[in-house]
């Protein structure tokens, strides 16, 4: 799915139990809301959990991540969990720094 002027493609993935949201370009304020609207329908989809592919990313604003980590704790009040795979190295950092408050 493109989205909110191409600067972020979605592909939604369903594996078994798990629920794939594959990101390609930039998640960022201005790419929040098709996050969301790709997010809603992945807990819809789900009941195991939700991978966020990251592969794809290549711009993660602070806003961005402060979307992740909504993200990660409304699926957590659904009892479903969320997995971030293939993050850039410095984003990886990030996720290191933020370890100990990610839902």
């Amino acid at each position: 799915m493109g989205t909110d002027g191409e600067l972020l493609e979605i592909a939604i993935h369903r594996f078994g139990h798990d629920v794939v949201l594959g990101l390609k370009g930039e998640v960022n304020v201005t790419t929040e809301p098709a996050f969301e609207r790709a997010f809603e329908r992945a807990l819809v989809l789900c009941d195991g959990r939700i991978v966020i592919d990251m592969s794809g990313v290549d711009s993660l604003g602070s806003s961005g991540i402060d979307v992740l980590i909504n993200a990660a704790e409304r699926a957590k009040s659904h009892g479903v969990s969320v997995v971030v795979q293939n993050p850039r190295p410095i984003d990886r950092r990030l996720f290191g720094i933020l370890d100990s408050s990610w839902p």
